[in-house]
């Protein structure tokens, strides 16, 4: 399965939330029941430099299980503290067998806020 493309925006300075839902070929939703998950940002797709780090370990990240669905969760602090404009993302899921799958990947874009 190739990762869904698909870009973001974060509003600075607000609580941020996005929610997907994997779907197999059938268009069923895939158990995802005993995965993990982690999203990354860089300013560059080769970057060593993170801009955002969610993981379902930190709580940033919840898992639906058996519904499939991903919610990516941030707090309007920390996307107040963000300082980039544009970087790029993905998303990738890890299940008990350590078998990876890039879920989505795309540009994260930053609107910055004016009222602080």
């Amino acid at each position: 399965m190739a990762a869904a493309k698909l870009d973001l925006i974060v509003e600075e300075g607000t609580n941020w939330t996005t929610k997907f839902t994997w779907h197999d070929s059938a268009g069923a939703a895939v158990n995802i029941t005993g995965y993990s998950a982690e999203l990354k940002a860089r300013p560059t797709k080769t970057s060593a430099t993170t801009l955002v780090s969610l993981t379902s370990g930190a709580g940033t990240i919840a898992l639906g299980g058996a519904a499939g669905t991903v919610t990516l969760a941030v707090n309007a602090a920390t996307t107040g503290a963000y300082s980039f404009t544009r970087a790029f993302y993905d998303l990738e899921l890890t299940s008990g067998s350590n078998v990876v799958t890039r879920l989505a990947e795309g540009n994260l874009t930053l609107t910055r806020e004016v009222t602080r």
